[in-house]
């Protein structure tokens, strides 16, 4: 999917719950209505730019270009095999949609890149840790927000997501990914660029 496709698909989605056609009411399971709220996340993801944020590469792109030869001043060295173009150091301090509170990732765990700007903001993470334990780990640390483990079949990207709300405003959806895992923090009224 081109990156425009993405964001056209994530706005749809977004006016369809705008609307009511998405019912976050209890009525219809916590399931749907966190899978659906949160199924454009990541693609929503590369509709934003500005902070330390990931550069495409070039395989994905079309263009060719060789990989860096060197990691960029600043970004830690386990994080140059999975984020070679990453630009710099990344901290969710660069975020403004980190909620307060919001925990320390599991240990071993090291923060790669990070994207900020618009209704959803994400940190990439590299961790030799399987995602099961990645998700436990959160599940006990974010349990006000009741998260809920969704399939990567269920959530339509191929890979396992923990996804909760706080049923207003915040939502976020921790992805496993290759290499690690990534968190996307979503401001659920933001409007769409």
């Amino acid at each position: 999917m081109r990156s425009g496709e993405g964001c056209s698909a994530a706005r749809s989605a977004r006016r369809a719950r705008d609307r009511g056609a998405v019912d976050p009411s209890p009525a219809l399971g916590r399931r749907s209505a966190v899978g659906a709220a949160l199924l454009g996340v990541l693609v929503l993801a590369g509709c934003s730019a500005g902070g330390n944020a990931e550069v495409a590469a070039p395989e994905e792109t079309g263009a060719s270009a060789p990989l860096p030869e060197e990691t960029a001043p600043g970004v830690p060295e386990e994080c140059a095999e999975v984020y070679p173009w990453a630009t710099g150091p990344a901290s969710l301090d660069d975020l403004a949609l980190v909620p307060d509170g919001w925990p320390e990732a599991p240990e071993g765990a090291t923060i790669c890149t990070t994207q900020s700007g618009g209704a959803v903001e994400t940190a990439s993470y590299v961790t030799e840790s399987p995602s099961e334990e990645v998700f436990a780990h959160f599940e006990g640390a974010l349990a006000q927000y009741a998260p809920v483990r969704i399939s990567g079949e269920e959530n339509g990207t191929g890979y396992a997501s923990l996804d909760s709300s706080d049923g207003g405003a915040f939502g976020f959806q921790i992805r496993e990914a290759e290499g690690g895992f990534v968190i996307a923090f979503v401001d659920n009224e933001a409007p769409l660029e």
